[in-house]
């Protein structure tokens, strides 16, 4: 039961470092696309890029998912929106205080798919695909041992 026990522990430290690997190839591919997509012009105090966070979902010994999180613009932008935005009283107050009043419109943003686009192209899937599917393939082997005939 101990080597069962330590097995588990080394298949938990394997699967958080390929989730690990996994979060890093997508959080690259995440900020090029993202530089890309929404310029200088478009983001001019990096808010975005500043947080977007990459990570894995690890469960007891299993590796779930990977985990994106970004503020919420950047899924407004990736899921698009046409919706109405209500009238209401803005305020302003450099150079002077100033009220004006903004009339209900309509809003129309068309979507951008970057962050499928990143993880499609960081490699990461492929990569998760193969290096799970050799360490998984060990544990069944672990879990039915010498019941499991391997031809």
């Amino acid at each position: 039961m101990a080597e069962f026990s330590n097995r588990m522990q080394q298949i938990k430290k394997a699967e958080t470092k390929i989730g690990d690997k996994a979060s890093l190839l997508i959080r690259k591919k995440l900020k090029t696309e993202i530089a890309l997509a929404f310029g200088e012009s478009q983001n001019p105090n990096d808010s975005l890029l500043k947080s977007v966070k990459v990570g894995r979902k690890m469960g007891k010994v299993r590796l779930f998912g990977i985990r994106i999180n970004m503020t919420k613009h950047g899924f407004i932008h990736q899921h698009g929106v046409d919706t109405k935005r209500t009238g209401h009283i803005k305020e302003r107050n450099i150079p002077r205080k100033t009220f004006y009043t903004v009339k209900e419109h309509g809003m129309i943003l068309g979507k951008t798919p970057f962050i499928e686009m990143s993880v499609e192209n960081s490699g990461a899937f492929e990569y998760v695909f193969d290096e799970l599917g050799k360490l998984r393939m060990d544990e069944v082997v672990l879990v039915f041992g010498k019941q499991l005939k391997i031809k």
